[in-house]
């Protein structure tokens, strides 16, 4: 069964909402103690729909080849120590890409990593690609 976020959400709610009455023994909070209560609630409902948000997106992200594929050429840049290194890696990989939409984040990741080894020539070159490249063309 799915349960959906707005219902996680709402039942996170009345957990919080509550919880409170559980360890106070069921005795009446005093005033002066809800408002802290109150904001703490809202900011574990905060967090629990930024997780859920999370959750949701990388879901997306995993469930589509082509985007998986994106974030992952978007994230391999991150594992070198220096550009040159990177581009070395992302132009060994080039090659055996077979999705298009990813082949365009490795040409805009290597115009990127160009840019930053001074070699303009070569940012643009990939710039280039993409512009007059409208179809799957492999290199």
């Amino acid at each position: 069964m799915k349960v959906s976020r707005t219902k996680m959400v709402l039942a996170f709610a009345a957990l919080l909402l509550t919880l409170p009455l559980v360890f106070a023994g069921g005795r009446a909070m005093a005033q002066h103690d809800q408002p802290a209560d109150v904001t703490a609630m809202a900011g574990q409902l905060r967090m629990m729909n930024d997780l859920l948000t999370l959750v949701d997106n990388y879901h997306k992200i995993a469930s589509d080849p082509s985007a998986a594929g994106v974030a992952a050429a978007m994230g391999a840049g991150d594992h070198f120590q220096n550009p040159k290194e990177a581009i070395a890696w992302y132009e060994k990989v080039l090659p055996n890409v077979k999705d298009e939409v990813i082949v365009r984040a490795i040409h805009l990741q290597l115009a990127d990593l160009y840019k930053k080894t001074g070699d303009h020539e070569k940012a643009l070159a990939q710039l280039e690609w993409l512009m007059i490249t409208p179809r799957f063309v492999k290199n």
